[in-house]
């Protein structure tokens, strides 16, 4: 290809059509038919230059001439897909929520993307970092080979460098994260070196990822977070440090602990508060007191009691029975600032007898004021998998039943959960949304059609299927028909699940 057509397209483009016509020539040289107007002939030529920089071809301007460089033929790949027809649904965006599915599903099979396609998800991939990270298995050597042609793209290959000190805060994080993973003692020795530089919620933020690989020589590092200005880094550390039972922090606030455990079983909590706790201004105490905002408690001593509740594991109270202390707590006035503390530290420590006795208790108040706490949002979303098995299709039961708790955090849960869901689970949904359209003058809710979505995305389609039997043969009317909008939703789950019925057999 002449260099001199390329430098005339731009020229052309620059000063116009009249001062200087793009040679006749052009149509031949690009390989192309190009229209007889000469505006929309330079426009045409441009699109078909950029599709080709696109493709990989690379040029540079040098004199208003554009001057290809020499490539490498693009490596041979198994792209050849019995699921092709699937993909362009997927794309335009009727079906666009299985994208993360059928590439799961291309990459179990060993196949990779079709070269087609490679150039809009990886312009996607720029944009959404985290989309690349689900891509990247199924783009294969001939998609590495086109992202390293085009500029915009070459970042998603190129190796992460950055050095602690000098790097920005996301590289840094992640440099963090990687090097607790595998090297975690010089993380603190990192953290040490720069931390009277770093910002309120960067510290936050590094502190997290000392989760991994957490030990007591870490505990240098969090006790100088605990004199932090900022009391959410305080609290950040404190959370630490409640997690290790043999540093000097943990060891006092579990011996607190340990006394206020004694007076819960007889409810005797103003002697408590009044004997047992020491002096605000002394040791461990002091250190609690530091944590709390004091707001919404009737004494300091409340707040210290609270923020005890709130760090260390549930399993430090020697009470029994848990789900005894939550009634207990939920009828006393005097203790029921209690329950938002315990929810909290249940959530942050996952102990599985403690979740048991917490989604047995708010299955007994399924209008609690606790359903709309984050904590509550946090401790569903990380349900391991028997709980989820046994304990959630009661609490959809309970709380969608009746359509009057919109604000509950577990219609936000189930509508971005991304387990695969058990077939219990399910089947409440389609209970509750069957149910729902057969109450007079009803009309299905966004949070409730949100939560039918993804129901779609995460059952197994062999469990909706044997659902959708067994609901149309108990229906009353001979042919199972619900109100429009109630229908519509019902539609659209077993479309899609068929969809993906479909999509599994064609690989």
């Amino acid at each position: 290809m002449k260099q001199a057509i390329w430098g005339q397209i731009l020229r052309t483009a620059i000063t116009g059509t009249e001062r200087t016509p793009l040679p006749a020539s052009v149509s031949d040289t690009l390989g192309i038919p190009v229209a007889e107007e000469p505006s929309q002939a330079v426009l045409e030529s441009l699109t078909h230059v950029s599709l080709l920089r696109k493709a990989g071809l690379k040029f540079e301007v040098r004199n208003l001439k554009f001057e290809a460089q020499p490539t490498l033929e693009p490596p041979t790949s198994n792209f050849e897909l019995p699921t092709s027809n699937f993909l362009p649904l997927i794309l335009n965006g009727r079906y666009a929520p299985l994208l993360d599915e059928w590439l799961a599903l291309l990459t179990q099979h060993r196949l990779e993307l079709p070269p087609e396609y490679l150039p809009e998800l990886l312009d996607r991939s720029v944009r959404d970092p985290d989309f690349w990270e689900k891509l990247r298995p199924a783009v294969g050597v001939r998609g590495e080979w086109l992202a390293n042609q085009n500029p915009a793209w070459q970042h998603l290959y190129a190796a992460d460098a950055g050095d602690w000190f000098t790097a920005d805060f996301d590289t840094r994080l992640k440099l963090l994260a990687e090097a607790r993973r595998n090297r975690p003692l010089i993380t603190a020795a990192w953290l040490e070196k720069t931390w009277d530089q770093e910002s309120n919620d960067h510290k936050i933020k590094f502190l997290e990822t000392l989760r991994t690989g957490l030990s007591l020589f870490d505990e240098s590092l969090l006790n100088r977070a605990m004199h932090a200005k900022s009391r959410d880094v305080r609290f950040a550390a404190a959370t630490l440090l409640a997690t290790l039972p043999e540093c000097q922090h943990c060891i006092g606030w579990t011996a607190l602990a340990q006394r206020w455990s004694k007076f819960a079983k007889t409810g005797d909590l103003p002697t408590f508060l009044d004997k047992t706790l020491p002096d605000i201004e002394a040791q461990p105490a002091a250190a609690l007191f530091a944590l709390t905002d004091g707001k919404g408690l009737r004494s300091a001593r409340q707040s210290i009691l609270q923020t005890l509740l709130r760090l260390l594991p549930p399993a430090v109270w020697e009470v029994g029975f848990p789900f005894n202390l939550l009634t207990d707590l939920q009828d006393d006035p005097e203790r029921d600032f209690a329950l938002p503390a315990l929810l909290e530290a249940t959530a942050r420590h996952h102990d599985p007898d403690w979740t048991t006795s917490w989604l047995k208790f708010l299955q007994k108040y399924p209008q609690h004021a606790l359903w709309r706490s984050a904590h509550l949002l946090k401790l569903l979303s990380e349900l391991d998998r028997e709980a989820r098995q046994s304990g959630l299709a009661p609490l959809v039961i309970e709380q969608f039943r009746t359509l009057s708790n919109h604000d509950s955090v577990l219609y936000r849960m189930l509508a971005d959960d991304e387990h695969l869901w058990p077939a219990s689970l399910m089947n409440a949904v389609l209970v509750v949304w069957t149910d729902g359209a057969r109450q007079p003058f009803s009309y299905p809710n966004a949070q409730l059609r949100a939560v039918l979505d993804n129901a779609a995305l995460r059952c197994s389609p062999a469990d909706a299927e044997a659902a959708r039997s067994r609901l149309e043969y108990v229906a009353p009317d001979e042919r199972f028909q619900l109100p429009a909008a109630w229908q519509q939703g019902w539609d659209a789950f077993f479309d899609v699940v068929r969809f993906r019925q479909r999509m599994a057999v064609a690989f």
